[in-house]
């Protein structure tokens, strides 16, 4: 079964973080996965080293993986865009938390969370 892109066009540099995103937790290796967000990442409650606990207690069960974005906006901070869409894992799709947002730190684009 074919990848197929998310449903609006985005900049190269957004959708090369998406690619490898995929081929990173396809790996199941969190050492790379984790590489993918922030420092400041924060979501629901969870901080970033939190988070990566839960996602490793469920990562094996991922097989298939596709984000569909249906919205990204750069944030009043020049480093920050809210996105809004969700994950396919095969059958089942998971929307976005509320407030999603993504952040360039060095460069490159990382996981931010909902920072709530």
């Amino acid at each position: 079964d074919r990848y197929r892109p998310p449903h609006i066009n985005l900049p190269p540099d957004v959708q090369s973080f998406l690619d490898q995103f995929r081929k990173d937790i396809l790996t199941h290796d969190m050492k790379k996965i984790s590489r993918h967000y922030a420092e400041n990442f924060k979501q629901d409650g969870y901080n970033r080293r939190a988070f990566l606990d839960i996602l490793s207690k469920t990562v094996n069960f991922i097989t298939k993986y596709e984000i569909k974005l249906t919205k990204l906006e750069p944030g009043n901070n020049s480093g920050i865009a809210f996105i809004d869409g969700a994950v396919v894992l095969g059958a089942v799709a998971v929307p976005l938390a509320d407030n999603s947002m993504i952040i360039k730190e060095n460069g490159v684009w990382k996981w931010y969370g909902n920072q709530r």
